[in-house]
This record gives C-alpha cells, structure tokens and sequence, in this order.
C-alpha cells in the first residue's frame, strides 16, 4: 500500500517525472498488481464462503441429523477474512483503499507548495 501511495505522490508532485517515468511506472504497476491480488483474492474468498454457507446445508440428506447439526452449529460462526478484525474484506474496500491512497498521497502532496 505504500508503494501505491507513493507512486500516486510521485505522478501528481515529482517535477523530474521524465527522468524516472519507465522506473516509476514499472514499480507503480507492480505496486498496484499486488495490492489487487491481495485484495480481490480476499473478497472472493469471504463471497465464496458466504455462499457455501447457505448452500451447504441444503446438500446434506435429510436422514443424517447429528451430521446436519453440526454443520449448522459451525456455519453459525462467522469466519471471514478481515483487515485486523476492524473490517471484512469486501469489493467496495478495494475502491475505497485506493481512493484513501491516492487522496492522502495529494493532500501531503500539497502540503509543502506554496502558492
């Protein structure tokens, strides 16, 4: 996530753009690369789960009670990937981590310039 951030910072800010512009567009892709592998992984993993919670019950015979018990019992927990168990992984986390990033990588930005 820093890597993103400071590619978002170095675009918007660095005057000597044209020196580095191949560095720093091959460190900002593998930098972004990174963070959507992580993050889109994260949230088909915690959708997939969901859906095999409640499809899961429905697969199991009628005649196997104490099986059907305890799956109902153990899909009652919710397991899912979170940030530090503050937030659960999810599809409007990856646009709004990436939005956090790049707007606090400008408003540093602009912290420094004077008019």
């Amino acid at each position: 996530m820093i890597g993103t951030f400071r590619f978002g910072y170095r675009m918007a800010f660095d005057t000597k753009i044209l020196e580095h512009l191949p560095f720093l567009i091959c460190i900002g892709m593998h930098c972004l690369t990174l963070h959507l592998m992580l993050m889109i992984s994260a949230s088909v993993v915690n959708e997939k789960s969901k859906e095999l919670a409640r499809c899961l019950l429905h697969r199991i015979p009628g005649c196997d009670k104490v099986l059907k018990s305890e799956f109902k019992k153990d899909l009652k927990e919710e397991n899912y990937l979170t940030v530090w168990k503050i937030y659960t992984f999810d599809r409007s986390l990856i646009l709004a981590s990436f939005g956090t990033l790049f707007t606090y990588g400008i408003l540093i930005g602009t912290l420094g310039k004077d008019n």
